[in-house]
């Protein structure tokens, strides 16, 4: 799997999580089951590549917060390099937004 991954600490994971739940869900991020994992998707594919987040939380209130794109007709690619480059970026921009928020 091709993914970036993000860690960050909050102090209250409650709080993060309600937090996280509304920034995904105001960028139209929809909770699904893929794959056996529980993740968060945004769009069809159709224009741009499909959007990817997972949260995922551990002990001592940490948060691991991983990004990709598939697009329609592909695997799963990391944030960087060149091709996808617009959805990549506007994947970086919801985890830079979720770690902010949950400080």
């Amino acid at each position: 799997m091709a993914r970036t991954t993000v860690k960050a600490v909050c102090s209250n994971p409650q709080e993060a999580n309600v937090k996280i739940e509304q920034i995904l869900l105001a960028h139209n991020y929809k909770l699904k089951e893929e794959n056996g994992e529980t993740v968060w998707k945004c769009g069809v594919g159709f224009w741009t590549a499909m959007k990817y987040m997972k949260i995922e939380f551990h002990e001592n209130n940490e948060i691991e917060i991983s990004g990709w794109i598939r697009p329609a007709m592909g695997s799963e690619q990391e944030l960087s390099g060149f091709v996808g480059a617009i959805p990549k970026k506007q994947v970086m921009k919801v985890i830079e937004e979720i770690q902010k928020a949950i400080v």
